[in-house]
């Protein structure tokens, strides 16, 4: 199993990124929301979910609908 293959470890990454740069222009605003930990957190889990759903319809379903050409390399039989 291809580690960067599995969703739920794509959607994982993409959510802790989303964290990192969250709770870092928090920081730099210095904004005096006490709670802001447990919104970020939220949002992460949020993004976390709505990433996953994405990527398992990307991945099954719009997957299916894509058909490869046959293009014809021979002679013609007539």
């Amino acid at each position: 199993m291809n580690i960067l293959n599995n969703l739920v470890f794509v959607a994982f990454i993409i959510s802790i990124i989303f964290f990192i740069i969250k709770h870092f222009l928090f920081k730099l605003n210095k904004e005096n929301n006490e709670n802001y930990k447990k919104d970020i957190f939220k949002d992460s889990v949020l993004i976390f979910t709505i990433s996953y759903v994405v990527l398992y319809f990307k991945k099954y379903l719009l997957e299916n609908e894509i058909s490869q050409i046959k293009i014809f390399t021979n002679d013609p039989n007539f």
